[in-house]
């Protein structure tokens, strides 16, 4: 009995020797909340949960993608930029609304590889190095097709087109580049209209 008299003693002193060398610069922040789910001693009655209240950090939050006609044309600009930047080509058109981007390309005269994977891959690269919100990236070298992509981008250039006419123009000539398929595009609503 003696001895545990003692160690309780001594354990109560080093709780206080720790507690007192403790400053508010070291304190670490807390962890976060947890639930104490201990099991009582008798199984009739049970513990209530136990949670610490820490600060949280309030993000905004923004939906994914392209949302109007403003949002279009700055990524729109950006990405051609981006792409253009390979110089493997001469030119790049890009319009872009929800997830989806519609590209054009034009390629420079010493490039002869054609659209292949790779080219697809180094695309897409610079798309996401833009906007990650992107996930479906349509690239053409067929000039019937630039010339459509290229009429779309002077409708956004002089906002002469609605975001839902924008979209759903993406979503066309997306479907005609992957030969009939637009499963992937997401359309976001929109309040404006425009």
């Amino acid at each position: 009995m003696k001895k545990t008299w003692i160690l309780l003693v001594i354990s109560i002193l080093c709780m206080g020797l720790f507690s007192s060398c403790a400053s508010n610069a070291d304190v670490m922040p807390s962890p976060l909340p947890t639930v104490s789910m201990m099991p009582s001693a008798n199984p009739a009655t049970t513990m209530p949960p136990v949670a610490t209240v820490m600060p949280t950090t309030i993000m905004p939050t923004t939906e994914a993608g392209i949302n109007s006609i403003e949002d279009s044309l700055r990524v729109s600009d950006k990405i051609s930029e981006e792409v253009e930047k390979l110089s493997e080509l001469k030119t790049a058109v890009a319009v872009a609304a929800g997830n989806m981007v519609i590209i054009g390309v034009d390629y420079d005269t010493k490039y002869q590889g054609g659209l292949t994977d790779r080219m697809m891959q180094m695309i897409d690269q610079r798309v996401q190095t833009v906007d990650k919100a992107i996930t479906v990236v349509r690239v053409t070298e067929e000039k019937a097709e630039m010339d459509k992509i290229k009429a779309l981008k002077e409708k956004v250039d002089s906002k002469d087109i609605t975001f839902t006419e924008l979209q759903t123009q993406v979503a066309d000539i997306g479907s005609t580049i992957a030969g009939g398929s637009n499963m992937d595009m997401e359309m976001p609503q929109t309040t404006t209209g425009v």
